[in-house]
This record gives C-alpha cells, sequence and structure tokens, in this order.
C-alpha cells in the first residue's frame, strides 16, 4: 500500500532593505501550476520590514517566489534577489548577461546626453 503524502509545511519570508515603502506584490507558484498573490502593504512595511506570508501547510511544494512579478517598479539595483526558485534555471547566464548589457547602454546614453 501507498504511504499518504505528508503536507508540505511552507515557510516563506519576505525582507525589505532600505527605506523606500511601495505595495509589491508577491506570487508564489506551487508544483501543479497554481499560483497564489499575496499584497504586501505599505501600512504591513510600516510596521516592520518583513514578513512571513500566510501559507498553510499542504501537499503541494511551492516551486518559485516572485516579488513583483509584473517589474512595475524598477528601483531596486539588485533584482536578482528578488525571486527564488526550487530547481536550477538554465537561463540565468543569458539573464545575467541581459542585465550587464543593458547597464552598459544606459553609461553609453548618459555619456551621450552629456555631450561625451
Amino acid at each position: 500500500a501507498e504511504e499518504p503524502k505528508k503536507p508540505w509545511v511552507h515557510d516563506v519570508v519576505v525582507r525589505r532593505r532600505g527605506d523606500l515603502v511601495l505595495p509589491v506584490t508577491i506570487r508564489v507558484t506551487f508544483e501543479e501550476g497554481e499560483e497564489r498573490d499575496f499584497e504586501w502593504t505599505r501600512e504591513m512595511q510600516f510596521e516592520r520590514k518583513w514578513w512571513r506570508l500566510p501559507l498553510v501547510p499542504g501537499q503541494q511544494k511551492v516551486t518559485s517566489v516572485v516579488i513583483d512579478p509584473e517589474r512595475l517598479w524598477f528601483l531596486d539595483m539588485n533584482m536578482s534577489n528578488n525571486q527564488w526558485f526550487a530547481e536550477s534555471d538554465d537561463l540565468a547566464s543569458q539573464r545575467w548577461g541581459e542585465r550587464a548589457s543593458a547597464r552598459a547602454l544606459s553609461v553609453l546614453q548618459w555619456f551621450m546626453a552629456i555631450g561625451g
């Protein structure tokens, strides 16, 4: 006989660094493809700089957690710490190259703007 699966106990904590306070969406994806969005409001961030997501134990494993999945706010200099994936991503090196190219392009545009 097959043993029943034990429930997964999820412990997801997000943390804010710095003083800027904006409402942020946090998307949690489970292994069956189900997605749940949580809203970390400004009021909650004023109370404390961290928040433990209210996830109840369940039969599905968390496969990813992404902060600001629609990329509404581009105020973070290090976007790599805004997401977590249970499995490694084969495209990570391409994303890092894309970020480096975008930074280089913005520096070149700045030099063009000042007449350099």
